[in-house]
């Protein structure tokens, strides 16, 4: 396998910081994985990926005091909402003509 350009290695590692920049904003979830029950209910949702991290942590330690009972695991899942991706998208279009200092190019 070749080795990527170094212009494609510093757009796909901007992509990435974008998307998590992203990422940290959008609504989470934490979903409670119980090895006798399954899936279990969702807290949240959290603002933001670290605050459902924390929440995650904290909810897992609580779940698993008791070490009598087969340890349950937590996730955190990222919220995705389809209306507000479109509403986003759609609003781009109006930007489309401004410059980064919000006066229009002509």
């Amino acid at each position: 396998m070749e080795a990527l350009t170094p212009t494609l290695s510093a757009l796909i590692a901007r992509l990435e910081a974008m998307a998590l920049a992203e990422d940290e904003r959008a609504p989470h979830v934490v979903l409670v994985l119980d090895p006798e029950f399954g899936l279990g209910p969702a807290a949240g949702p959290f603002d933001g990926l670290m605050a459902a991290l924390a929440a995650a942590s904290e909810l897992e330690t609580a779940l698993n005091e008791d070490e009598a009972e087969l340890p349950v695991r937590v996730e955190v899942v990222r919220l995705f909402s389809w209306r507000e991706r479109s509403r986003r998208e759609s609003a781009a279009p109006a930007t489309a003509g401004m410059a980064q200092d919000g006066r229009h190019r002509d």
